[in-house]
């Protein structure tokens, strides 16, 4: 029985290299590229020369002898073939990449061919791929096709070598990202029982945070059937006392008259629904309290491993220790960044024309398609320098003025883009921020 070999490729040959084969010491020239198809139990490996001549293919183990193998292997196809350039090509699927790209860069047998590890977004592999046709899915034919996405793309953006200093802090400011986002969903679905058993009850009445602790403590204590049961010094009881709550001269007066008008202009469930409701409450408002903590458990031990890290961006008024730990752990080397409007693209913070003729859209929207971890300090940032910074804080209320809806988002990303140019400035020039000094500098 004869062994399947894989479909070829339009534009994709199968004979030998017509570069000479260089033997060891002697020069080489060219570039090999290599596609490799990650999963979690074992890569598949496909290596072709700058002419689309295949140089090799092969499968090792997910494991640190497979990636030493793989070393080995690739030093002996890039002598062979006479290849002094090396371009690995890998998909970002999941984390199954992490461990071969650390190793690849980390070995000193491959520094002398110029390594650059890509990490292509799959979504661009598969719209790549459907170029040949209709093609079967298999594991060595997807390898062929990274390396040949990499040999014809000669604009791809390559991953950066690791920063030990800025590695580890990434992956707290990640998990910090996802935390922030989960605990935005659990105070929307909090928001929306809230309504149901509480409906006059809002974020700004009677307490100025419908999720501080006084606010947490009697929502989570007491039904609406059970707050219009009590009289208003009973009800003062429970609020000042049981919550332990502190409030300055007079306003004590003011909240329980509030939250007597407010219980009095609320709908009424039935004592089972209003159960349920009040349980699953209370459920998502623990939730709500435990994310806090874990949050601020996070930013202590970023704000701890940055500062030894030489920093600037914290020069500008409302950037902190563990929003600038967040930008810097995303951005990599400032250098591979040409301008600012590099690095807003990369970041997702520029917006998609859409011309066609004479027409010219001016409502365009915002692409996502950068780093999204970068782009949520980023804005972050700019939600807190816009108050503490008067530059910022004006352009803020202008773009707020200026848009018909969504008008803070709208007015908080285009801040974001600004502050990204500021960014910019003073990680190229390693400088402390100086407006006037960043804004004759922005075009370095």
């Amino acid at each position: 029985m004869t062994r399947a070999s894989t479909p070829r490729l339009r534009g994709a040959s199968r004979q030998e290299p017509t570069t000479p084969r260089g033997k060891r010491g002697d020069q080489m020239t060219g570039i090999m590229f290599v596609g490799v198809d990650v999963s979690r139990d074992d890569h598949a490996i496909q290596l072709l020369h700058a002419d689309g001549a295949r140089v090799a293919r092969m499968r090792i183990g997910n494991t640190p002898q497979g990636a030493t193998s793989l070393i080995e292997r690739l030093v002996d196809a890039a002598e062979r073939c006479g290849c002094a350039e090396m371009r690995v090509g890998m998909e970002a699927t999941n984390l199954y990449w992490w461990h071969l790209f650390h190793q690849l860069y980390a070995a000193p047998e491959l520094e002398r061919f110029q390594l650059k590890v890509a990490l292509i977004n799959p979504a661009r592999i598969k719209a790549f791929k459907q170029s040949f046709g209709d093609l079967p899915k298999t594991d060595r034919l997807d390898a062929l096709v990274i390396a040949e996405y990499m040999r014809f793309n000669q604009r791809i953006p390559f991953a950066f070598k690791p920063d030990p200093r800025f590695a580890p802090i990434q992956k707290l400011t990640r998990a910090r990202f996802h935390l922030a986002r989960a605990l935005a969903q659990e105070k929307n679905r909090a928001l929306s029982l809230l309504y149901l058993g509480f409906s006059a009850y809002g974020p700004d009445k009677p307490f100025s945070d419908v999720f501080g602790a006084t606010s947490t403590r009697l929502l989570s204590e007491l039904t609406l059937s059970e707050m219009a049961s009590l009289t208003l010094p009973e009800l003062a009881e429970r609020v000042f006392s049981t919550t332990h709550a502190y409030f300055k001269s007079g306003h004590q007066e003011r909240i329980l008259n509030e939250l007597a008008q407010l219980i009095r202009g609320s709908y009424r469930l039935d004592a089972l629904m209003e159960q349920s409701v009040h349980l699953a409450l209370r459920t998502h408002l623990q939730h709500i309290r435990f994310l806090e903590t874990q949050i601020n458990m996070l930013d202590r031990e970023i704000a701890e491993r940055f500062r030894p890290i030489p920093s600037t961006l914290q020069t500008i008024a409302g950037l902190g220790p563990v929003l600038e730990a967040g930008i810097r752990s995303e951005l990599g080397p400032i250098e591979r960044f040409e301008n600012d409007g590099k690095l807003a693209k990369f970041a997702g913070l520029v917006w998609r024309n859409y011309q066609s003729g004479k027409f010219d859209a001016q409502d365009r929207p915002l692409t996502r398609s950068g780093n999204r971890y970068l782009r949520y300090y980023l804005v972050e940032a700019a939600n807190f320098v816009r108050v503490r910074d008067a530059r910022f804080g004006a352009y803020y209320q202008q773009k707020y003025d200026e848009a018909s809806d969504h008008r803070h988002k709208r007015a908080i990303v285009l801040t974001a883009r600004k502050l990204t140019r500021t960014v910019y400035v003073l990680l190229k020039r390693g400088r402390v921020y100086d407006p006037e000094r960043v804004t004759a500098d922005r075009a370095c």
